[in-house]
Order: C-alpha cells, then sequence, then structure tokens
C-alpha cells in the first residue's frame, strides 16, 4: 500500500459538484486507508497505539536519619505511654518540646 494508491481511491470517492466539510473527507480518507490496510493484512498504524516508553529509574540511596529523626523515633513512644490521650500531632509537639529543652540542657 502507498500514499499514491490511497490518494487515487480516496479521489474516486470525491465528488467534484459536492461540498465536503473537513470532517467528512477526514473520515472518507481514514475509510479509504483502513480499507487498503485490511486487504493487505496491515494493522492501521493509528490502531497500533503509541509506544510507551521505558525509563528505568536509578535507584535512590536512602538518607541516613538525622539526629532529630532518631530523637524523636527514641522518644515518641515514651511520650504516647506517658500521655495517652494526646492525638499524634499533640505527642509530636510534646517530643518537638523536649528535643528543645534537651538542647538547652546541652548548650
Amino acid at each position: 500500500m502507498t500514499t499514491k494508491e490511497i490518494i487515487d481511491e480516496f479521489a474516486k470517492l470525491i465528488v467534484s459538484d459536492n461540498e465536503y466539510t473537513l470532517k467528512e473527507m477526514k473520515q472518507m480518507l481514514e475509510e479509504v486507508y483502513k480499507s487498503k490496510s485490511e486487504k493487505e493484512g496491515k494493522t492501521p498504524r493509528k490502531a497500533l497505539g503509541k509506544k510507551k516508553k521505558v525509563v528505568e529509574k536509578e535507584e535512590k540511596k536512602k538518607r541516613e536519619p538525622t539526629v532529630y529523626n532518631l530523637f524523636m523515633r527514641d522518644n515518641y513512644g515514651k511520650a504516647k505511654a506517658a500521655n495517652p490521650e494526646a492525638n499524634g500531632s499533640e505527642i509530636m509537639k510534646i517530643v518537638a518540646k523536649m528535643w528543645q529543652d534537651q538542647k538547652e540542657v546541652k548548650a
């Protein structure tokens, strides 16, 4: 199937006295293309769809936790046990206050 064959077949469908919309002409051209593709046993390009690019991502190296992260991890459970009625954000505030107090003592 060549472009010339498709255009020739398309030209046979066009009646010069008629006014066609762009949509009608596209539809007629698409039908010619599909019929030519089916006769030759080929799949039209549009039916194949776009091929997805496979991008391999590099595995990120996980950062080491900061001293603050380690402190929070170690003291969150203690603060939760001491304040069972407190919600998560309140416990975080309590542990943050503990961190601040601990920093002031060392300074």
